[in-house]
Protein backbone atom coordinates (compact mmCIF):
# COMPACT_ATOMS: atom_id res chain seq x y z
CA UNK A 1 0.00 0.00 0.00
CA UNK A 2 1.72 3.09 -1.27
CA UNK A 3 1.79 6.06 1.04
CA UNK A 4 0.22 4.24 4.00
CA UNK A 5 1.96 4.22 7.32
CA UNK A 6 1.01 2.22 10.42
CA UNK A 7 -0.65 3.97 13.31
CA UNK A 8 -3.24 6.72 13.59
CA UNK A 9 -3.50 8.91 10.54
CA UNK A 10 -1.74 6.30 8.40
CA UNK A 11 -4.22 6.43 5.52
CA UNK A 12 -3.74 10.20 5.34
CA UNK A 13 0.06 10.12 5.22
CA UNK A 14 1.76 11.68 2.22
CA UNK A 15 3.50 9.56 -0.37
CA UNK A 16 6.83 11.33 0.11
CA UNK A 17 8.50 12.71 3.20
CA UNK A 18 7.77 16.42 3.51
CA UNK A 19 10.62 18.61 2.23
CA UNK A 20 12.53 15.83 0.49
CA UNK A 21 13.60 16.10 -3.14
CA UNK A 22 10.88 13.64 -4.18
CA UNK A 23 8.26 15.68 -2.32
CA UNK A 24 9.39 18.93 -3.99
CA UNK A 25 9.28 17.32 -7.43
CA UNK A 26 5.81 15.95 -6.76
CA UNK A 27 4.53 19.20 -5.28
CA UNK A 28 5.91 21.24 -8.19
CA UNK A 29 3.23 19.73 -10.41
CA UNK A 30 0.57 21.44 -8.32
CA UNK A 31 1.57 24.93 -9.42
CA UNK A 32 1.06 23.96 -13.05
CA UNK A 33 -2.37 22.51 -12.33
CA UNK A 34 -3.38 25.56 -10.31
CA UNK A 35 -2.12 27.87 -13.07
CA UNK A 36 -4.16 26.01 -15.69
CA UNK A 37 -7.26 26.09 -13.53
CA UNK A 38 -6.95 29.80 -12.86
CA UNK A 39 -6.29 30.55 -16.54
CA UNK A 40 -9.45 28.70 -17.54
CA UNK A 41 -11.52 30.71 -15.07
CA UNK A 42 -9.86 34.05 -15.85
CA UNK A 43 -12.44 36.53 -17.13
CA UNK A 44 -9.84 38.35 -19.25
CA UNK A 45 -9.01 35.29 -21.36
CA UNK A 46 -11.56 32.47 -21.34
CA UNK A 47 -14.23 33.37 -18.75
CA UNK A 48 -15.64 30.08 -17.52
CA UNK A 49 -17.50 31.22 -14.40
CA UNK A 50 -19.68 29.12 -12.15
CA UNK A 51 -22.83 28.06 -13.98
CA UNK A 52 -21.46 28.83 -17.46
CA UNK A 53 -22.84 25.60 -18.94
CA UNK A 54 -26.38 24.32 -18.41
CA UNK A 55 -25.58 20.87 -19.75
CA UNK A 56 -24.88 18.23 -17.16
CA UNK A 57 -22.58 15.26 -17.30
CA UNK A 58 -18.98 14.57 -18.09
CA UNK A 59 -19.21 14.22 -21.87
CA UNK A 60 -20.83 17.62 -22.65
CA UNK A 61 -18.39 19.37 -20.33
CA UNK A 62 -15.51 17.51 -21.92
CA UNK A 63 -16.52 18.78 -25.37
CA UNK A 64 -16.54 22.34 -24.04
CA UNK A 65 -13.37 22.16 -21.96
CA UNK A 66 -11.15 20.23 -24.43
CA UNK A 67 -10.92 23.07 -27.02
CA UNK A 68 -10.41 25.52 -24.18
CA UNK A 69 -7.42 23.53 -22.92
CA UNK A 70 -5.99 23.34 -26.45
CA UNK A 71 -6.23 27.12 -26.75
CA UNK A 72 -4.62 27.51 -23.34
CA UNK A 73 -1.74 25.23 -24.34
CA UNK A 74 -1.22 27.15 -27.57
CA UNK A 75 -1.16 30.42 -25.63
CA UNK A 76 1.45 29.04 -23.22
CA UNK A 77 3.52 27.70 -26.12
CA UNK A 78 3.42 31.07 -27.91
CA UNK A 79 4.56 32.86 -24.76
CA UNK A 80 7.40 30.35 -24.31
CA UNK A 81 8.55 30.76 -27.90
CA UNK A 82 8.45 34.55 -27.54
CA UNK A 83 10.61 34.37 -24.38
CA UNK A 84 13.08 32.05 -26.14
CA UNK A 85 13.28 34.38 -29.16
CA UNK A 86 13.83 37.39 -26.88
CA UNK A 87 16.59 35.52 -25.04
CA UNK A 88 18.27 34.56 -28.32
CA UNK A 89 18.02 38.15 -29.56
CA UNK A 90 19.57 39.49 -26.36
CA UNK A 91 22.37 36.91 -26.54
CA UNK A 92 23.07 37.79 -30.19
CA UNK A 93 23.39 41.50 -29.37
CA UNK A 94 25.59 40.82 -26.35
CA UNK A 95 23.03 41.82 -23.72
CA UNK A 96 22.68 39.86 -20.48
CA UNK A 97 19.64 37.62 -20.01
CA UNK A 98 16.50 39.40 -18.92
CA UNK A 99 15.76 39.05 -15.22
CA UNK A 100 12.69 39.88 -13.22
CA UNK A 101 12.58 43.03 -11.18
CA UNK A 102 12.73 42.40 -7.46
CA UNK A 103 9.24 42.75 -5.99
CA UNK A 104 10.22 43.10 -2.35
CA UNK A 105 12.60 45.60 -0.88
CA UNK A 106 15.66 44.49 1.02
CA UNK A 107 16.04 45.50 4.65
CA UNK A 108 18.91 47.88 3.93
CA UNK A 109 16.76 49.62 1.28
CA UNK A 110 13.97 50.09 3.80
CA UNK A 111 16.39 51.40 6.43
CA UNK A 112 18.05 53.69 3.89
CA UNK A 113 14.68 55.04 2.74
CA UNK A 114 13.72 55.93 6.32
CA UNK A 115 16.85 58.00 6.99
CA UNK A 116 16.47 60.36 4.04
CA UNK A 117 15.27 63.83 4.86
CA UNK A 118 12.09 65.02 3.13
CA UNK A 119 12.56 67.73 0.45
Amino acid sequence: MLGRRPGPGGPFAQKHVWGSAAWRASYARRSGAERSSSSIKDAATNDVPRGWCRMMGLVPLLFFIAPLLVILDLRVLDAFEARQAEGARRAATGLPPKTRRRRRKRLRELIGAGTKAPP
